[in-house]
């Protein structure tokens, strides 16, 4: 898919003159609070101090997750030992390079994975985002709690994913602060992380690292060496 001018608009204005929630502090607003038995390939990844950010296992020994979550060390993986971490960038800037891997020792063979999109929806279509961030935007509500909202698929690019929040009530979510690293869904598949969010009037819109195409699909695959699953 193309760059449009929408999208590189779009794009523009949200990296260049609008406030930006830059770091882990990113969290599903409204939405349903789940059980950990649900969407199990999703889990927190813990900061040195606490904070918690989203990963997602793609591999039974392999997470997805935003690469500013995993610049405070050390990090922590309930269960597992983390054995090397890649990053596409290193900067800890939320946007389109703002990905990484975490590889874990061990085989995890027991551990459910979820499975990449090789592209992207239709405009307008349902998509899912999971986190552990707060439900209320100041964070005081609701953070480490695993969340799931809704939202409807729009402003697509080869480099991020960008929803909005609705006021007509037709959609129940946003991210804020904890879901950076989160997956963004489209029919049970991921097709973006998480990595932040800006406001601009009383619109919030959510940033979401396109892992379909582009340089962050091309580091998945050099990276998992097999073709993505």
């Amino acid at each position: 898919m193309k760059f449009s001018f929408l999208s590189m608009f779009v794009f523009i204005m949200l990296s260049g003159c609008l406030a930006v929630r830059s770091n882990s502090e990113v969290t599903i607003m409204g939405g349903e609070p789940l059980s950990e038995e649900d969407y199990p390939a999703v889990i927190p990844l813990y900061q040195v101090n606490g904070a918690p950010c989203t990963a997602v296992y793609i591999r039974p020994s392999i997470l997805l997750t935003a690469a500013h979550c995993t610049l405070t060390q050390p990090l922590k993986v309930v269960g597992r030992v983390i054995a090397k971490i890649v990053r596409l960038d290193e900067s800890g800037i939320p946007g389109p390079l703002d990905l990484a891997l975490i590889f874990l020792a061990g085989d995890g063979a027991a551990q459910q994975t979820m499975m990449i999109a090789t592209d992207l929806p239709a405009g307008g279509s349902d998509v899912e985002m999971i986190g552990y961030g707060a439900s209320e935007e100041d964070g005081s509500t609701g953070l480490g709690v695993k969340r799931k909202a809704r939202n409807k698929f729009g402003y697509p690019s080869d480099f991020m994913i960008i929803t909005r929040n609705g006021s007509d009530g037709s959609l129940d979510g946003m991210i804020a602060p904890g879901d950076s690293g989160g997956p963004l869904l489209s029919q049970g598949k991921i097709i973006g992380i998480a990595s932040g969010k800006s406001t601009y009037g009383s619109k919030v819109y959510g940033w979401f690292i396109n892992v379909t195409s582009g340089e962050a699909a091309e580091f998945l695959k050099h990276n998992l060496v097999n073709d993505i699953p």
